[in-house]
């Protein structure tokens, strides 16, 4: 077989892969099938997706219109879920293989780059722009979640923790920095003035508080998990002795 056919097998094994993952039909066997290719290709869907966030925006800053800042945004995701699910040690925890999956969630993100603020009225574009958030948010949670079941060995409440409590802690880190409203302005594409009663920023409060309350229970149930994770390690290793 040629190299050029080679290569088109590998790119439209890329696509399926990216196809199932998105449809969250992606098994075991597939993320086991992850590598290097699909990281590239993670990597150049991510910087699009970057770059269409802010074709539009009348005075993005230069890291911005170059789509740097999603790169960042993946980077520092996947830091921080790789860092805090560590003392868990989950079974085949991996810093590249995490980074590869969590790249291939970014395709969604490609509906902000709709212009919906150039053919309906502000607040139907502002509507439009928070519903677009949401899924996608939703959808990555839940591609992470299934990920997270078909790969490690977490499951039940270790694995909810596991994966609702980072998510809670940056909506409550950026609640104390006083940035959540900018960084959903940028997450969301809105670019204008909040008003008092926009729907948007009404969720955007409901989050935050209920991070807020919600954390205090993931970080119990995330130290639970921790001991109760390290003490049946320890009688496997008496029972092996």
């Amino acid at each position: 077989m040629s190299q050029s056919a080679t290569g088109f097998d590998s790119t439209i094994g890329i696509l399926l892969t990216q196809w199932r993952i998105l449809s969250l039909r992606f098994t075991e066997h597939d993320l086991a099938r992850l590598g290097p290719g699909h990281l590239i290709y993670g990597l150049l869907v991510t910087w699009a997706v970057g770059i269409g966030r802010y074709w539009d925006h009348p005075h993005p800053f230069l890291l911005q219109s170059l789509g740097l800042g999603s790169l960042a945004v993946l980077c520092g995701l996947v830091l921080l879920f790789y860092a805090l699910l560590l003392p868990l040690r989950p079974a085949r925890w991996s810093l590249a293989h995490l980074f590869t999956f969590i790249s291939l969630t970014a395709l969604p993100a490609l509906l902000y780059a709709i212009p919906v603020e150039r053919f309906l009225s502000l607040e139907s574009a502002r509507a439009v722009n928070f519903w677009f958030l949401a899924v996608v948010a939703l959808w990555r949670v839940l591609l992470l979640g299934r990920y997270l079941g078909q790969w490690t060995d977490l499951s039940g409440p270790e694995l909810v923790a596991s994966l609702l409590l980072p998510l809670a802690l940056v909506v409550v880190g950026l609640t104390f920095l006083n940035l959540e409203q900018a960084v959903f302005e940028i997450m969301s594409g809105l670019h204008t003035e909040e008003t008092p009663g926009d729907t948007a920023y009404g969720f955007l409060f409901l989050l935050s508080t209920l991070s807020f309350m919600v954390s205090p229970i993931l970080a119990l149930i995330y130290a639970f998990a921790i001991w109760n994770r390290h003490k049946r390690r320890c009688e496997a290793v008496e029972r092996v002795d």
